[in-house]
């Protein structure tokens, strides 16, 4: 005897509880399409409930656009960079009020000196998805301060072009969040391309900054590439670019300071050309709980340091590796300003008799590279072993770990005609 009586009765089971988890989200949400149905963006976000869908069409709109509805999602239907927002000047194009998740997809957004899209802050338990938009001419392309900190949510800014701006992305206050920064180019933003603060509160975070490409042409000197502040729990920053004359390429401060123990950070595949002083940077590892720093297979060239390390507090069970990085005609390839040891094997220098190290009196370690004709070392970097050619990749990069899920577009695919059938029109 069979349970079910038959695959179709099964079938049916299965699709009565698949309609019921699904329909009563779609049923409530709306599309509101721009010029359509409003004639202008805000007044369909004023018309909009939470959870719809606002479609603008292609074309401009001189308008500052204020959300204050949360889960909305605002698409360029037409492609993205068909439509374009240009806010009054030295104002705010975009602001989202504080607290709430917002989806902005496609957009092409011109502050015209101020910011291209502010979040007011406070603590969204929502999602905030920022993806495949266009800013420029700003003080900041996006900033968001969380100072109630955003928990236990996810926080994308993946696939946008950020230029002429003062910094590309500002986004700080994080806790237990999933949090995606991959794909980006940032040409020409003066004080910071990518700034991200507080990665974990404590809840524990996944963090992955991947793919960005920063460059700054230039003739000026900006500030950093990417800085990260309190990487906590486990960050993942891996095969971006930074180029240009910026003082510090990538730039990790106070790493391990709020978040679980011990801070993960994993440093792996990224390029950085041209910084002035110092082409990676750690102000400090361990700042104060356990840090486990891992910085390998990257590339530094042409900078005043490849890596500096200001200060290394060795919190008891903390390690840091610096592996297989090519490092080549920087002024300095390592330095190590604290008074710990740091693993600084198997890189290559730039020269196969490995780093110039000729200090008259080794101590640590005990020994030094007289003939050495690749970049230099200070003292407290253990270079031996070296890499006698240059570290190269034997497998192409992954991508970072940063595309959406596999099954996402088919979800979408077998949604969207139920959310035609049953979505309401306001």
């Amino acid at each position: 005897m069979r349970i079910f009586g038959s695959r179709r009765l099964l079938g049916s089971i299965l699709s009565f509880f698949f309609f019921a988890l699904v329909l009563p989200g779609i049923s409530h949400a709306a599309t509101l399409i721009v010029p359509t149905n409003f004639p202008t963006i805000q007044l369909a976000l004023d018309a909009a409930g939470s959870g719809d869908v606002i479609q603008v069409k292609e074309g401009e709109y001189s308008e500052d656009i204020d959300v204050k509805t949360g889960l909305l999602t605002l698409l360029s239907v037409d492609g993205p960079g068909k439509a374009k927002s240009i806010g009054s000047a030295l104002g705010k194009a975009v602001t989202i009020r504080s607290g709430l998740g917002v989806t902005i997809d496609g957009f092409s957004i011109e502050s015209k000196g101020g910011t291209a899209i502010l979040h007011e802050g406070g603590g969204p338990t929502d999602p905030v998805v920022i993806i495949n938009n266009t800013l420029q001419d700003g003080v900041y392309g996006f900033f968001a301060h969380w100072l109630g900190t955003m928990k236990g949510t996810d926080f994308t800014f993946t696939g946008n072009t950020v230029s002429d701006c003062g910094t590309g992305l500002v986004a700080e206050g994080f806790d237990g969040c999933t949090i995606r920064i991959c794909d980006n180019t940032f040409t020409d933003c003066m004080g910071y391309g990518i700034q991200v603060g507080k990665l974990d509160g404590g809840m524990g975070t996944d963090a992955v900054i991947s793919g960005n490409h920063v460059t700054l042409s230039g003739p000026f000197v900006g500030v950093c590439g990417i800085h990260v502040i309190h990487a906590e729990d486990t960050t993942l920053v891996t095969e971006n670019k930074v180029d240009g004359p910026y003082d510090y390429g990538i730039h990790f401060e106070q790493v391990g300071a709020f978040g679980k123990d011990p801070a993960i950070l994993e440093v792996e595949k990224n390029v950085v050309l041209g910084s002035v002083l110092s082409g990676m940077h750690f102000g400090t590892l361990a700042f104060s709980t356990r840090a486990d720093v891992s910085v390998l297979h990257n590339t530094v060239e042409n900078c005043g340091s490849g890596f500096h390390v200001i200060l290394f507090n060795n919190v008891s069970g903390s390690s840091a590796v610096f592996n297989e990085n090519n490092i080549t005609g920087n002024s300095f390839g390592f330095a190590n300003d604290s008074l710990e040891l740091i693993d600084a094997r198997n890189n290559w220098w730039g020269h196969a008799s490995g780093p110039d190290d000729d200090r008259l009196v080794p101590v640590t370690p005990p020994y030094n590279n007289p003939s050495g004709l690749g970049d230099r070392v200070t003292a407290f970097v253990d270079y031996k072993p070296w890499l006698s050619e240059p570290w190269v990749e034997p497998v192409p990069p992954s991508g970072g770990g940063c595309s959406a899920p596999a099954f996402f577009p088919s979800l979408v695919v077998l949604l969207a005609p139920l959310a035609i059938l049953v979505s309401t029109r306001r």
